[in-house]
């Protein structure tokens, strides 16, 4: 009998093991790559006048002395073997600075980001400290827009950057029996609403750029992708955009115990019920 019950706390004991989760991830590694993946003139003649430097992050167009030229810097990769908590503060993985100066040469028509954002476990961590368990991306389309005479300029003298995938700005991951919710969030980064940025970024057409990827199209070829989320940099003016990245984490709900398991304890608390008749009729 002792051997029995022996067999039943074992049995109870495995089904445990498998609907309890282990404690839930509290600090991560990180780093972030963001880089150039594409970029065009407005004139769809080549790229003359533009240059991308050869790490890819940054971007140059306009003037001929590099001090006078509009450019993008892409500052990166940022990295870190761990320092983002769990339910605690945030950490910057995202850094952008524009340097939007009058243009004499060739102009940018439009270029394309993509930041990658690695997740690496740290405190506790996995077996292999070095593997991440978990990549998403933040991609961004740049537009250079017309600029009016300095007697009378545009109202739309910024130039403008659009997040190509807004719902990625607050989303999740599933990882060993807990959801792990994170968020981008940037002082910069909000809704366009301005009609005038609104009806540019309506009035570009699929010929415009060779069919823009990731933009959709009406049927009469034009741009639509409301609401437009992003940022706009003034003329003139060096912007610098910081994107910040927060993590969270709840427990789900306790998995359904593997159909083996399940034997098991059944076949146990069975055999328990068949000695304590026995025990009765005796």
């Amino acid at each position: 009998m002792k051997k029995f019950l022996t067999a039943i706390f074992f049995a109870v004991t495995v089904l445990g093991a498998n609907v309890v989760s282990s404690a839930p991830i509290t600090e991560w590694g990180y780093t972030n790559d963001a880089t150039f993946i594409e970029y065009q003139n407005e004139f769809l003649t080549g790229t003359g006048g533009i240059y991308l430097s050869s790490s890819t992050r940054t971007l140059s167009w306009g003037a001929i002395s590099f001090n006078d030229r509009s450019k993008i810097v892409l500052n990166g990769p940022i990295s870190s073997l761990s320092g983002l908590l769990t339910g605690t503060g945030s950490v910057q993985v995202v850094d952008i600075t524009h340097y939007n100066e009058p243009i004499t040469g060739t102009a940018l028509g439009y270029g394309k980001v993509r930041a990658t954002i690695d997740f690496t476990p740290f405190n506790p961590s996995i077996i292999d400290f070095d593997q991440n368990i978990f990549s998403t991306a933040l991609e961004f389309y740049f537009f250079e827009t017309p600029n009016g005479p300095t007697n009378n300029p545009s109202s739309t003298a910024g130039d403008i950057f659009l997040l190509l995938n807004p719902g990625e700005q607050t989303n999740f991951f599933d990882y060993d029996g807990y959801r792990y919710t994170y968020s981008f969030t940037s002082p910069g980064f909000n809704l366009i609403n301005n009609p005038d940025y609104i009806s540019y970024l309506n009035g570009i057409s699929r010929t415009t750029y060779d069919d823009l990827p990731a933009l959709e199209y009406d049927d009469d070829d034009n741009l639509i992708q409301p609401p437009y989320f992003g940022w706009i940099t003034p003329e003139n003016q060096s912007t610098n955009t910081v994107f910040n990245l927060s993590i969270s984490a709840r427990q789900l709900p306790n998995p359904v115990p593997e159909p083996s398991t399940v034997l098991l304890l059944g076949a146990g608390l069975l055999g328990l019920g068949a000695v304590a008749r026995r025990r009765r009729a005796n």
